[in-house]
């Protein structure tokens, strides 16, 4: 992602929304990575493909019981070592 400083991008706004259309740009406020502005479409999908997580306490017994007795696909063992203990 293309980062641009916040007094970069209010010089040079109408550039850098055009890139933003394209592509999410990191907005910088004294080297610090503070906004990323990006397309009403991009936003969007990342909004609408957000998932809520939910509290145990809230599941039910029936829900936790197929929880815990949830066996991992075949062939997911090529990613055990992504888990950490």
């Amino acid at each position: 992602m293309q980062k641009v400083s916040a007094t970069e991008l209010a010089k040079k706004f109408g550039a850098y929304k055009s890139r933003a259309l394209v592509e999410p740009l990191c907005v910088t406020c004294n080297g610090r990575a503070e906004l990323v502005l990006m397309s009403r479409t991009e936003f969007l999908k990342l909004r609408n493909s957000y998932r809520a997580s939910i509290k145990t306490v809230d599941l039910s017994e029936k829900e936790l019981n197929l929880i815990m007795n949830t066996k991992p696909a075949t062939g997911s063992e090529q990613y055990d070592h992504e888990v950490v203990d």
